[in-house]
């Protein structure tokens, strides 16, 4: 009985252990790390690449189509046909017949029919057009790659940011408790009103409003990295983010052209692809040849006394299929999708231009949003700590003090999003110059 308590304690103690198990990740690195061995969204594009890969080398063992037909048969005539013969040739009556049977009982074959391309235009194509299509799988990969990274740091950031905001909460509510405590010692001696307390307690209040709706924003920015990396839901995830010097002086570039590189190749294709079809009009050039095994008997198949010949030939063989009315329709149908591809390139090539100068713009912009709200950072404090300082003095109301409070929190809070963003922009734009 014992033993069987320990052994549920055991299968428990797993259980607990397993639903306990942390990941920790110090920077944005070990997250695409992470990602990259584990996400699915990889392991299903690497299948696809794989597909894509096989294709090509179908594509070129297709360009001979060998094929051809082999059979075996084993055929027992139970009765053999009739035939009639002038009775004369065995002596009887001229102008008379006399009815006999001959041939062979067991008949027993083997024939094999083998056949190649010699000149085929359209498997030509299709190689081409095969190869063209793994190109494309690759850059596919590479932009689900580089899009799965930008929104695991987007979100990586984002609960960087909300940690960040959640520890200035907490100091500042330290800071606001003591301003109650201030007010409170005064009302007590008659020297603030009931009102005074309660815009502290407010404030107060206001402040673990903002932690609360901080703290369910943060789990569910975590539950969609684990999402994104394919992290088991159960796991603990801990992000301890490693301080970083932010550079205010640095001129970077973006230059990624994996979209334009994709719908290029994907014009490529369509293009390849209709001379491919175009090629099927064309007639076949084929290397044909037979080999035909034979072997009768009237005792028995595979008889040792049996009649057995084989006979073989090769040869040139012409196909040329005549083409029906929807193949010109399909013809028209790749023509339009060709089309329909180089304006989506060109589209593209723009759409991806001004996606590279928007990053570059979006940068500059929140760093030097950055370095404007550490100088109001520094000046919002400055008027709070002289506020505070003449409130216990009597010479600023409360309602001076938390509004000043209250500035000094929000350029907090504002400093260090505009300071998370932009490590975030910077590991985007790092992202786009690395995956290419």
């Amino acid at each position: 009985m014992r033993s069987t308590f320990k052994i549920i304690f055991l299968i428990l103690y797993s259980f607990q252990a397993k639903a306990q198990e942390t990941i920790s990740f110090k920077s944005i690195d070990e997250v695409l790390v992470y990602a990259e061995k584990n996400a699915s969204v990889f392991k299903i594009s690497n299948e696809q690449l794989a597909f894509a890969k096989y294709q090509t080398l179908i594509s070129k063992i297709n360009i001979f189509n060998p094929r051809g037909n082999a059979s075996a048969s084993a055929t027992d005539n139970l009765q053999l046909p009739s035939n009639y013969l002038p009775a004369e040739i065995f002596g009887g009556v001229p102008g008379t017949f006399k009815e006999t049977q001959f041939g062979q009982q067991y008949i027993s074959a083997i024939n094999i029919i083998p056949q190649i391309d010699l000149i085929n235009i359209q498997s030509w194509q299709i190689i081409k057009a095969s190869k063209i299509n793994e190109n494309l799988s690759i850059r596919t990969q590479l932009l689900i790659k580089k899009n799965l990274f930008e929104n695991i740091a987007m979100t990586y950031y984002t609960i960087v940011s909300i940690q960040k905001q959640i520890k200035i909460l907490d100091a500042n509510y330290v800071n606001n408790k003591k301003i109650e405590d201030v007010v409170t010692n005064k009302n007590k001696e008659g020297l603030a009103r009931q009102q005074d307390v309660n815009q502290a307690t407010v404030n107060l209040l206001q402040i673990e409003d903002k932690k609360s709706q901080l703290t369910t924003t943060l789990l569910q920015q975590n539950n969609a990295l684990k999402v994104l990396c394919d992290i088991d839901f159960n796991t603990n995830l801990s992000i301890n983010y490693s301080e970083s010097k932010t550079e205010k002086s640095i001129t970077i570039d973006v230059n990624n052209k994996l979209l334009s590189q994709q719908s290029n190749l994907q014009k490529d294709l369509i293009n390849q692809e209709l001379k491919s079809y175009k090629s099927s009009f064309y007639p076949t050039l084929s290397a044909v040849g037979n080999w035909t095994y034979q072997d009768n008997s009237n005792i028995g198949f595979f008889n040792a006394n049996s009649n057995t010949f084989q006979s073989s030939y090769i040869g040139l063989r012409l196909n040329y299929l005549l083409p029906e009315a929807s193949k010109y329709l399909q013809k028209r149908t790749l023509k339009i999708n060709l089309n329909i591809a180089q304006e989506n390139a060109k589209h593209n090539q723009l759409q991806e231009k001004n996606a590279n100068e928007q990053l570059k713009v979006d940068y500059q912009k929140t760093l030097d949003s950055y370095t404007i709200s550490e100088k109001i950072l520094i000046l919002k404090t400055d008027t709070y700590n002289k506020n505070l300082e003449i409130y216990q003095q009597d010479l600023v109301s409360i309602d001076n003090l938390l509004i000043s409070f209250n500035d000094k929190l929000n350029a907090e809070l504002n400093t260090v999003v505009n300071q998370v963003n932009t490590d975030y922009l910077k590991t985007k734009i790092n992202i786009n110059n690395t995956i290419q």
